[in-house]
């Protein structure tokens, strides 16, 4: 199998972030769920590792990423 998941794409307003809120929200009550959030950057401007040494190197891409993953609802002590 295998999985599928849904993507959607969104711009927030960086003194409204409202939609990020709700959307975050969304994604915590939704365990196995996970949202990523990047800055708007024009894809000319973008500076990616080259190559096959992509694959070997700590360094990514020049743009930062953060990821929000829901919690699994598990009992941790």
């Amino acid at each position: 199998d295998v999985a599928s998941f849904d993507t959607e794409t969104f711009l927030v307003d960086s003194t409204d972030p409202t939609d990020l809120v709700d959307v975050l929200d969304e994604v915590a009550g939704s365990p196995g769920s996970w949202i990523n959030v990047e800055p708007d950057v024009d894809d000319s401007l973008r500076a990616d590792v080259p190559g096959l040494f992509a694959w070997f190197s700590a360094r990514g891409s020049q743009v930062p990423v953060a990821t929000f993953v829901a919690g699994s609802g598990r009992n941790v002590p």
